[in-house]
């Protein structure tokens, strides 16, 4: 198990998050997206930026797909109803993919943070000795 004994760098966890989440993402069950973040963070063991690198990368895949969506497909004009609903003017279209970038990104995030957190307690940086701290 070497390879989850240490501590990634963070182009590692960043690639992780974002290739995970745009193969999540295409399952069409959007929760996944918090596994993306998961499994980048046991790879990183640093909370903050395992964060900020599960955000950024599902962020950035969820990105992709509804660009993909809004260049070959009338996403806009669903979009725009949508925000119709929500009580927003037609014109305000745009902020329905930014909640759904945002709600991905958070998704990816605490999954990383999560993440982080198991790879520290299942995989310890320092593993210490009963009796190395009490020597001199």
């Amino acid at each position: 198990m070497g390879f989850f004994d240490r501590a990634h760098r963070w182009n590692t966890v960043l690639f992780t998050a974002f290739v995970l989440g745009l193969l999540f993402v295409y399952t069409g069950v959007w929760q996944l997206a918090f596994f993306a973040g998961l499994f980048a963070g046991i790879l990183g063991k640093t909370g903050r930026r395992d964060f900020l690198l599960g955000f950024l990368g599902v962020g950035l895949a969820w990105a992709g797909h509804l660009l993909w969506f809004y260049l070959f497909f009338p996403a806009g004009e669903l979009a725009s109803l949508f925000a119709e609903i929500l009580g927003l003017s037609a014109g305000m279209g745009f902020v329905v993919p930014l909640l759904a970038v945002l709600i991905g990104g958070i998704a990816g995030g605490l999954g990383g943070l999560a993440g982080a957190y198991l790879g520290q307690l299942a995989y310890p940086q320092n593993p210490r000795s009963a009796g190395a701290e009490s020597e001199p």
